[in-house]
């Protein structure tokens, strides 16, 4: 598997941490928002599919 497929699935939540703490101050609060954007954005890359062209056909999605 190709890890590009899933850091760019990463990317849109790393951009959202750092908007949510660009003018925030250290806080319980700061703390558990980046967690939470930690834990979708892991969800999100393992669901990363990697989309590769079949010839003469549809794309098929791996299972991995």
């Amino acid at each position: 598997m190709r890890l590009h497929e899933r850091l760019h699935a990463l990317e849109p939540f790393f951009a959202e941490i750092a908007a949510c703490a660009r003018n925030a101050s250290p806080s319980l609060a700061l703390r558990e928002e980046i967690g939470n954007l930690g834990r979708l954005g892991e969800r999100a890359m393992l669901r990363a599919r990697l989309v590769f062209p079949t010839p003469g056909g549809p794309t098929k999605q791996s299972t991995g």
